[in-house]
Parts: C-alpha cells; structure tokens; sequence
C-alpha cells in the first residue's frame, strides 16, 4: 500500500484549496542566517557564474515559502541578473547533488536584479517566490549562469553577525573545479527565507485552514476513527471521494479504512479480489479464491462460535438467553444446527435453500421483536448478526 505514503518535498495537497489557504496568512522570517550591517556597501564575496553562495536551513512543519533574499548588491552596469533559488538537500549538513544542481532538487528559482538603482550599492533584497516545503533540509543558492541569470553580483558582511541558525550553514560552488565546497571563510553572510507555517494542530498531514474546508476535526488527527490519519486518507484520494476522511468505512463492506489497510485490502473496493465475497468475511481478501467454499466456511465459523457459547451462569457470562439451562442449551443447540444446516445447503450448491435457516438466524439475532433474540445483546450477537447477513447478500448476489 505504498500509495498511501506521502512524498517528500514539494507537496501536491489532495485538495487545492490548501496551497491557498496556507498563502493567505501573513509571511514572517523563517530563516535569518545573519543579521543585517549597514546597507549601501560595496565588495564582499563574488556571486556569479563561477560562484554561487549558499546557506542551509531546516524545515520542520510543511511552510509556504513566499519569498527569499539577503544582503546583495549588483556589479557593474547593465542588466546584473543574480539568480535565486531553493535547492532540496539530503540532509543537515548535505549539499546539492550535482553540479551544480540534479534534476528535482531544485525546489523553485527566480531571476533578479539586486539593486538596478544604485551601481554597486548594497541593499536588503527580498523577491518573491512561491513553493510548499516539506519538513526536511534545504538550501538557500545565489548565482548566475543559469536560470536566465547572466549578471554578477555580491554578498557584503560587515557589522553582521551570523544567527545561531546561520552558524556552519554556509557552502559555495566553485565553477572552475566543479565542485560544491563548504565554509569558505567568507564571513557572515546574510540569507533570509520568509514563508508562512502550516499549522497542524493534531499533526495528521493536513493544515488546520485546510481541514477547516474538508470539514474534517484539527484537533483530532484520525476525524472518522477508522485508523488512517486525516491527511494520510486526503493524499489516498488525490481528488477522488475515497478513502473518505469523514467516513470510516469508504467503500461500505463494514470493514474500517485503517483495518482494511492493516489487511492489505482496499478502503476503496468492498470486494478487493474480486472473487464475489465481500472483504469484511473473506478469509483472505487479497487472493481470489471460491466464492461458495468461503461462504461455507463462514457459515461453519458461525456454527462453531454459537455451539462454544456458555449457557451456565455458575462458568462466567451467559449469552444464550433462556429461564434455565436446558432451555438455553436448546436455543444454542437449535442456532448451531440451523447454521451446520445452511453450510450443508451451500456444500452441496445450493445457496438460495442455504438462505432460508440463516434467515432464520437473522431473526434470532438483529435485535428486534418478534420474535425474541436468541443472544444476549452484545458483540457477539451484533457480529453474527452482521456475518449472516453479508453471507445472504452474497449468496443472493450469486
């Protein structure tokens, strides 16, 4: 059921409300790599097509970047596009994979021009960007070269300061050995990443504003309580109505979405294999097998779980009703051989004459008056209840 797993990095939601949702709360700085000198200087180190800077931070809940920048500054005059982007790293202290960058790590990129008032005037620069990011390790990469950038540019430092977040972050591309390096020894250079955090209150994959929409509880992970996460059974969907967030059982064989994964059947198809028996009895509902021989089986279970029942209150629970134990032994007996009957019926391929003693059962067992149940209202009596008359539906289906 690897379907059901949720990809690393850019997330594509089940539903497109939320990429919406996320962006329309107000943006806060999410990474500062350090604080920002005095604008308006000149040199630092060279952002440019032999050079990229770069800076690693962590995500850690699913964050709407909508923006990144630093301290730079153009070089030279003319168009001095710098490129920016946010590379996906392997990890903490990773770098990008390739060289420079391999296909799909490359989150998003922008072309921009640092400062185009002012020749080599340096300036806090912001430009916008718009990407969802998964908990994990990124980076921050300026450059040129690619991405349509052809300009140079730089990173000035002084009277800055790198941030507890900042310190050990920084990595650079040298284009005339191919090589991505660490450190550098450049000074505290200033990245900053801004970007609104997905709340997650109950930490079930899906935002609050976009439970909020799917009508699903975001302070209850499991909404539905069938045992698969709230966003676990959005991202299943991927758009379609199942599995159903807001519905326990999707597909309606009385089985629970989460048991039903636990099985290996789906939450989406009451008969996962196809062989006619509906997943809730199917001794094994991933491997097709005789529809009759399996609902016999059934039957004979039925059988079995009535005739083992206790009539005598001096053993521990009675659940053969009865003013005495021979009366109950009676009722019990009577059930048990109503059901062997039925099994007899369906061995010997007759299953519409095998319907009529487990109708019998039925009407001893589902609560109602007349006539009187057989068993005691419990679970027991409600899960043969429900085995007898998914095997009638069947056989009546066949």
């Amino acid at each position: 059921m690897s379907g059901f797993q949720s990809a690393r990095g850019a997330r594509v939601m089940g539903i497109a409300l939320t990429g919406w949702l996320v962006s329309s709360l107000s943006a806060a700085v999410i990474y500062e790599s350090a604080s920002l000198g005095p604008i308006g200087q000149a040199g630092g180190p060279a952002v440019r097509a032999t050079q990229f800077l770069g800076s690693r931070f962590e995500i850690t809940q699913t964050t709407n970047v909508t923006a990144i920048g630093g301290h730079l500054r153009e070089t030279g005059l003319g168009n001095q596009e710098l490129f920016g982007a946010i590379v996906m790293l392997a990890g903490p202290g990773a770098m990008p994979g390739g060289a420079p960058f391999n296909p799909g790590e490359v989150m998003t990129s922008i072309t921009f021009n640092p400062n185009p008032a002012t020749t080599n005037a340096s300036d806090d620069i912001m430009v916008p960007v718009s990407v969802q990011l998964e908990p994990g390790s990124y980076a921050v990469v300026f450059g040129s070269g690619l991405f349509g950038a052809t300009g140079d540019g730089g990173m000035p430092f002084n009277g800055q300061t790198v941030t507890a977040a900042g310190s050990g972050s920084y990595f650079f591309w040298d284009g005339n050995f191919s090589t991505w390096l660490n450190g550098g020894g450049f000074g505290p250079l200033r990245f900053v990443v801004e970007g609104t955090t997905a709340i997650d209150t109950d930490n079930d994959g899906l935002t609050d504003a976009a439970e909020l929409v799917l009508g699903t509880d975001p302070n209850n992970p499991d909404t539905d309580g069938d045992g698969m996460l709230d966003g676990v059974e959005v991202d299943a969907a991927a758009g379609d109505p199942c599995p159903d967030p807001l519905n326990a059982d999707s597909d309606g064989d009385t089985l629970l979405d989460g048991d039903e994964i636990t099985l290996g059947s789906s939450p989406c198809d009451s008969d996962t294999d196809g062989d006619g028996v509906p997943d809730s009895i199917d001794t094994d509902p991933v491997t097709p097998g005789d529809a009759l021989q399996i609902l016999e089986d059934v039957v004979r279970n039925v059988s079995d779980t009535i005739r083992a029942m206790n009539i005598n209150p001096n053993n521990g629970e009675v659940l053969i009703l009865g003013r005495s134990n021979r009366a109950r032994r009676a009722r019990r007996n009577i059930l048990g051989h109503t059901a062997s009957l039925a099994a007899f019926f369906i061995d010997v391929d007759l299953p519409f004459i095998a319907t009529i003693p487990l109708q019998a059962i039925l009407r001893r067992t589902d609560g109602e008056a007349p006539p009187r149940d057989w068993i005691l209202d419990s679970p027991e009596r409600d899960a043969i209840n429900q085995d007898v008359q998914t095997v009638v539906d069947t056989l009546l289906s066949l």
